[in-house]
């Protein structure tokens, strides 16, 4: 039996469609054991413009068209999708997304977010979690080492070291095929 503490790993989401699948991947490969992650589903949102892009009226809810290759100037029909739906139609395709990846995974959940940012989501993932220890993760990053929660467990639980409570680590920038920072 493992009598490591359980650590919860944390990942608010919002509009990370392309990136969490690797994100919680980088979790789920760490040598560490017992973890939790909790991924925070923070809806996919949909933009407003403010009051003064909108020259004093209220904001403007931009729907997005459904059928993207309609060419109005052919008399093609363009259809568009309300932000609501757009929105609860990519909260279903994260979820879906995640569940058939990690579904299987009795230490992975998704709980639903407030739309309100990562710090919020953040702090209902705590709440939320069942471990002594947590870890953050943003849905565009990766844990590229495979031992980084071992290191920083045993540093963390190392009586030596019973005064810190918090630590780090370096941070890599990755560049994509277009030689653009992600």
């Amino acid at each position: 039996m493992n009598n490591s503490p359980l650590v919860t790993v944390i990942i608010p989401c919002k509009n990370g469609h392309k990136t969490i699948v690797r994100a919680v991947q980088s979790v789920i490969d760490q040598t560490y054991r017992p973890i939790e992650i909790i991924v925070v589903n923070e809806h996919a949102g949909f933009k407003t413009a403010s009051k003064e892009e909108n020259l004093g009226g209220s904001p403007v809810n931009f729907a997005s068209p459904t059928n993207s290759t309609a060419n109005p100037n052919n008399g093609d029909q363009v259809t568009y999708e309300s932000p609501e739906a757009r929105e609860n139609r990519l909260s279903e395709e994260l979820i879906s997304l995640l569940n058939s990846h990690f579904g299987q995974y009795p230490f992975f959940r998704i709980i639903d977010g407030l739309a309100q940012g990562p710090g919020v989501a953040r702090d209902m993932a705590v709440k939320a979690g069942n471990g002594p220890y947590v870890a953050f993760l943003d849905d565009d990053d990766i844990w590229s080492h495979t031992d980084k929660l071992a290191l920083q467990m045993a540093f963390l639980t190392n009586p030596a070291n019973s005064e810190i409570e918090v630590v780090g680590t370096e941070t890599t920038y990755f560049i994509d095929e277009s030689g653009v920072a992600i």
